[in-house]
């Protein structure tokens, strides 16, 4: 099977990759962000402001392996948007009476839209 990247012209590739470079930048700044707002040892969270960050470098980080691993973008979004709904019905689950606690189940849904509209796409053959 071709693997997506395999078909780009030369500029097309290096485009993509620099990309992929740029997302994974990405996804260490929300795991970043997201050990910052962590309850510390011994302590309890109080609502999930933590988990935000981390579902965004979660589903980065699933784009980003579709892409690694040769799917097209639209799969990739695909299944970073489906990684995204299981990553949320965990989190949901840990505390189903916590209005604090509980998120929308397309909340990574977007960010995966936004990796896929900002991946580059091949240029038209200028012959």
């Amino acid at each position: 099977m071709t693997k997506y990247f395999e078909i780009l012209s030369p500029a097309d590739r290096r485009d993509l990759y620099t990309f992929m470079k740029l997302i994974d930048g990405q996804v260490d700044k929300g795991l970043e962000e997201h050990r910052r707002l962590s309850p510390r040892q011994g302590e309890i969270a109080v609502g999930a402001a933590h988990f935000d960050p981390w579902l965004r470098a979660a589903v980065t980080q699933a784009y980003l392996s579709g892409l690694r691993a040769g799917k097209t973008p639209n799969d990739a979004r695909d299944g970073a948007i489906e990684y995204g709904h299981l990553c949320v019905a965990k989190h949901n689950a840990k505390r189903p009476k916590d209005i604090n606690w509980q998120r929308w189940e397309d909340s990574g849904k977007a960010v995966a839209e936004n990796l896929h509209r900002d991946t580059p796409k091949p240029k038209e053959p200028t012959t």
